[in-house]
């Protein structure tokens, strides 16, 4: 199957470690292969796009670095990736996964979302904390013990103490999970 994620959309300085260490960076072009175990990095004023194999597509903004830990695609159009995001800000446009071991997987130090087909976003900010906002469709956020289901227009912000903070747009329904 296909074990790789293509980087697209590269503007300014964007830099892959082919070891999970991330002991040496180098700088890549369009086009460039970035296979499961390699950190990719956006300086800056940079970003660049992962696209994998069925049309899914992870934009990284500026100042942000992931690591690909899972990277599959199967003939009957599976996929299943599973990336930790270390720090900055990733949109996910996930097509809607085909086949029972279809996953997409984004890992924080303080939270993981799991997602089938949907478009969100997650933001690590420099203390950790993580947040991941949905837009469409629904994505499964995993903290500690505790599980949320965050739906379209609403984010849930996950701390240091594991703490679960969902909000929507209208302040009268923030819920606060205790760990």
């Amino acid at each position: 199957g296909n074990r790789y994620a293509t980087l697209t959309n590269i503007r300014g300085i964007v830099e892959i470690s082919p070891d999970a260490q991330g002991k040496e960076w180098f700088p890549v072009e369009n086009g460039q292969r970035v296979r499961a175990g390699q950190l990719v990095r956006t300086r800056l004023e940079s970003q660049a796009t992962l696209v994998f194999f069925e049309g899914t597509q992870s934009t990284l903004s500026e100042e942000t670095e992931v690591a690909l830990q899972i990277v599959r695609g199967g003939w009957n159009r599976s996929l299943r990736v599973e990336m930790r995001q270390e720090s900055g800000l990733t949109s996910h446009n996930v097509i809607p996964l085909r086949g029972s071991n279809s996953r997409y997987i984004v890992m924080t130090t303080c939270g993981r979302a799991a997602v089938r087909g949907t478009l969100f976003e997650v933001a690590v900010s420099p203390d950790g904390a993580s947040r991941f906002s949905v837009t469409r469709g629904s994505v499964e956020v995993t903290s500690a013990q505790q599980r949320v289901l965050v739906t379209a227009g609403q984010h849930i912000l996950t701390t240091g103490d594991l703490a679960l903070q969902t909000e929507t747009p209208s302040p009268t329904h923030t819920l606060w999970l205790s760990p």
